[in-house]
C-alpha cells in the first residue's frame, strides 16, 4: 500500500470517527437514531465496547443531578408527585373510561390471536389490522403490545438475521447508550427538551347502569371527536404545544419544529438536546435537512421505551383530568386541555417530570449495570 492510500485511509478514519461520535459543542449537530438497524451501523465504529456500558461514575452523576434538583428528601411526598405523575404503564389503562369496554377489547384481541393459523406469525401490525377491520373503534400498536404482554401473557420473540454485532440484548445496550448520552449532556449543562405527540377524544359513554353478573352492558356511542396534540417541554418549562385537526403528519410536525426553533432562539437555549421517538414523521428527508441546517441535536428513544421520554408524564397528567369529566362538545374538551397547559403550575410540573425521568434513567442502569457485552 502506497503513501497516498495510507493518507486516504487515515482521513477516512478521522471522518468516520467525527461522524459517529456524539458532538455536544455549540456549533455541532447530529441525528442519533436508536432503532436497531441504524444502531447496527453505528456500533461497529466504536473502538471500546465498554463505551456502551454504564459505570458507577455515571450512576453517581445522575444521582448528584437528582439531588441537586430535589428540594429535600421528602420532595416527592410533599408535592404529591406520584399522584400527579403516575407511571407510564399505569396511566395507559388507569385513566381509560369504561372498564367493560376495556375488557371487551382484551377479549376481542384474544379471539383474534386464537384464530391465527398455526404457521401464521402473530404480529402487532396484523392483529391491529384485523381488530380495526371487525371493530367500530381502532387500537394502536402500543396498546395492543401492552395487552399482549400484561393480559394475554404472550411471549415476545424477536426474529433477526444472524449478525456478529447485535443480538437479543441490543435494546438494553441501546438504552444504556441513550442514558450515557443524557448524562454527557447534563455534564455540559445542555437543556434537555422532550417532545412527542398524543391525542384526546370525546366519547360520551360514561353511564352508571346495573347489569347481571357476567353480563356486558350495551354501549350507545354518543358524540365523538378527536384532536391531536404535539408538545415540547424542557427541564424547566412547557416550551410549546400545538393542537391539530386530524392526524399529525410530517408537514404539521415540520411546522411545529420551525416554531419550536424560534422559541429556542428567543430563549437563548440553542445548546440543547431534543429527545423524541422514532416515528416516521419525525425522520423524513425534509426534517433531517431541517435539523442539520439549524444545527439541532436530535436523539430518539429506544423503541417501546416510552417511559424514557418525559413528555409522556405530561400527557398522563392531562388524561387524569380529562377522563374524570364528560364534555358536551369537542370545543369544550379542547378548551379544557388548553387551560391545563396554560395553568401557572405547568412549569412546576415540567420540573417534577424532569426529576422523575432522571430517576427512571438512574434506576434502569443501576438494575442492569452488569450486562455482558462479550457478544458484540
Amino acid at each position: 500500500m502506497n503513501i497516498t492510500n495510507l493518507i486516504k485511509l487515515f482521513l477516512l478514519f478521522i471522518l468516520m470517527k467525527n461522524k459517529f461520535h456524539l458532538q455536544f459543542k455549540n456549533e455541532s449537530s447530529f441525528i442519533f437514531d436508536l432503532r436497531e438497524k441504524q444502531f447496527n451501523s453505528f456500533i461497529g465504529k466504536i473502538e471500546d465496547n465498554n463505551d456502551l456500558k454504564p459505570n458507577n461514575h455515571e450512576i453517581n452523576k445522575l444521582r448528584d443531578k437528582i439531588a441537586e434538583l430535589s428540594i429535600d428528601e421528602d420532595f416527592e411526598d410533599k408535592n404529591n408527585i406520584n399522584s400527579i405523575l403516575p407511571t407510564y404503564k399505569e396511566a395507559l389503562i388507569e385513566f381509560k373510561p369504561g372498564i367493560y369496554k376495556y375488557n371487551e377489547k382484551i377479549q376481542l384481541i384474544n379471539d383474534i390471536v386464537n384464530n391465527f393459523k398455526k404457521k401464521e406469525n402473530i404480529t402487532l401490525k396484523n392483529v391491529c389490522k384485523k381488530y380495526n377491520k371487525i371493530s367500530s373503534s381502532k387500537i394502536s400498536k402500543s396498546y395492543a403490545f401492552w395487552i399482549f404482554k400484561n393480559k394475554l401473557n404472550l411471549r415476545y420473540l424477536k426474529t433477526v438475521t444472524k449478525t456478529n454485532i447485535l443480538n437479543s440484548n441490543s435494546s438494553k445496550v441501546r438504552s444504556f447508550f441513550f442514558i450515557k448520552a443524557i448524562i454527557r449532556a447534563l455534564e455540559l449543562n445542555l437543556k434537555i427538551i422532550f417532545l412527542d405527540e398524543s391525542n384526546f377524544q370525546l366519547e360520551n359513554n360514561h353511564l352508571k347502569i346495573w347489569r347481571k353478573k357476567n353480563e356486558l352492558p350495551y354501549f350507545k356511542i354518543g358524540k365523538k371527536g378527536r384532536k391531536n396534540i404535539i408538545v415540547a417541554i424542557s427541564n424547566e418549562e412547557l416550551l410549546l404545544y400545538k393542537i391539530n385537526e386530524g392526524t399529525n403528519t410530517s408537514n404539521t410536525f415540520l411546522e411545529f419544529m420551525k416554531n419550536l426553533l424560534k422559541i429556542i432562539n428567543e430563549k437563548n437555549i440553542a445548546d440543547s438536546l431534543i429527545i423524541m421517538d422514532n416515528c416516521s414523521i419525525h425522520m423524513t428527508k425534509a426534517l433531517k435537512e431541517f435539523y442539520k441546517e439549524n444545527k439541532l441535536k436530535i436523539m430518539t428513544i429506544v423503541p417501546y421505551s416510552s417511559e424514557f421520554n418525559g413528555v409522556e408524564f405530561l400527557f398522563n397528567h392531562i388524561k387524569q383530568n380529562v377522563y374524570k369529566k364528560v364534555f358536551p362538545s369537542l370545543i369544550k374538551l379542547t378548551d379544557f386541555v388548553e387551560k391545563i397547559l396554560s395553568d401557572d403550575s405547568i412549569n412546576e410540573i415540567a420540573f417534577k417530570i424532569f426529576i422523575k425521568t432522571l430517576k427512571i434513567y438512574e434506576n434502569y442502569i443501576s438494575n442492569n449495570i452488569n450486562i455482558d457485552l462479550n457478544y458484540i
